[in-house]
């Protein structure tokens, strides 16, 4: 497999591996308290085969999904076509549970309703809330995951840079 090929194919895993669990939360409908206590709790066998056999029926779906017209490829116009898809579930998604979180219809979420809706949420609230208010809205939230979004990228463009640097020394 040439670098041309894996970098392709990079996109489209990042997506699924960064988004993944917001995906499989969209797709129950439920919210979650924990990303990792339900995938715990279905582990039955408890070294993490379940977990993996999971992971690995999700990325197959969603390749299918993005491949509509089944070559087994994911070209540039699946790959927007089925990015747009995802985010629109995932927008739904983020609408739908911030309105069930926010258990006095203000259109803001105030420490204790977000530590009832999802502790890693209040763990960081501090850091979401960028104008101290005590209160957290959807742009806050919204700008917060592009933050962190950005972060990934960039330090997995560094990683990246630093990975291709080494490769050309050894030519």
């Amino acid at each position: 497999m040439s670098i041309h090929s894996v970098r392709a194919a990079l996109p489209f895993a990042a997506l699924v591996l960064l988004l993944g669990v917001g995906a499989a939360h969209a797709q129950s409908g439920a919210p979650a308290k924990t990303a990792a206590a339900p995938a715990a709790a279905a582990d039955d066998d408890e070294d993490g085969s379940a977990q993996k056999d999971r992971r690995a029926r999700y990325v197959q779906r969603s390749f299918e999904r993005f491949d509509t017209n089944h070559d087994g490829t994911i070209d540039r116009d699946e790959f927007g076509v089925g990015l747009g898809r995802f985010l629109d579930r995932q927008r739904a998604a983020f609408n739908r549970d911030f309105k069930a979180a926010d258990a006095n219809g203000d259109g803001k979420l105030s420490q204790e309703e977000a530590s009832e809706a999802n502790p890693v949420l209040a763990q960081h609230f501090e850091d979401i809330d960028a104008n101290h208010d005590g209160f957290l809205t959807k742009s806050e939230i919204r700008a917060s995951i592009r933050e962190q979004q950005t972060r990934v990228t960039v330090e997995g463009d560094e990683q990246d840079d630093a990975a291709g640097a080494s490769a050309q020394k050894k030519d």
